[in-house]
């Protein structure tokens, strides 16, 4: 299986009826490789997951808002390996979004098995 990465994603960074604001993106500053340091996105996992998070409730859906970096290195995005921020939470790996956090993603990344 082949891994294809987008050169740039537009839905991940449109508005959503469930978020907040993003900050803008414009596509020349959406690769993490270009510089960009007016970069702040704003930091946003709904509270939904957070209240099912698996490590505080029982049943919970939902990994820990702070997961564990050695969890994380065993894991893999569909698009490939997995790069971390300076928080140890995974980037999205097409690139910025104007939001960090899960939103209303309940997993940090796909278990690669």
């Amino acid at each position: 299986m082949t891994n294809t990465i987008p050169k740039t994603h537009t839905k991940a960074r449109s508005a959503h009826p469930s978020y907040p604001s993003r900050f803008s993106v414009a596509d020349e500053f959406v690769s993490w490789k270009t510089n960009f340091p007016a970069y702040e996105p704003v930091n946003f996992t709904h509270p939904a997951v957070i209240a099912n998070d698996c490590t505080k409730k029982p049943n919970g859906w939902a990994d820990p808002e702070q997961p564990d970096r050695e969890d994380l290195l065993k894991r893999i995005s569909f698009c490939g390996n997995i790069e971390l921020d300076e928080f140890s939470k995974p980037r999205n790996p097409v690139g910025r979004t104007g939001m960090m956090g899960r939103g209303l993603l309940g997993k940090w990344l796909k278990v690669n098995k």
